[in-house]
C-alpha cells in the first residue's frame, strides 16, 4: 500500500490531496486500485472537498 499527500502552501496549507494505492490484489484482472481524496481546511477542520 502506498499513501501520498500533497498540500498547498507551506506551513499552513488550506488544501490537500491524499492518494492511496493498493497493489498485489487477489483479483487477477486488477493490478492495482487507486483512490484520491481532495480535502479543504474549513472552520478549523479538514473536510473532504470532492
Amino acid at each position: 500500500m502506498l499513501i501520498q499527500q500533497e498540500v498547498s502552501g507551506g506551513e499552513s496549507p488550506t488544501t490537500a490531496t491524499v492518494t492511496i494505492e493498493q497493489s498485489g490484489l487477489l483479483d487477477d484482472a486488477v493490478q492495482a486500485e487507486r483512490s484520491s481524496f481532495h480535502l479543504a481546511f474549513r472552520d478549523g477542520k479538514w473536510v473532504i472537498d470532492s
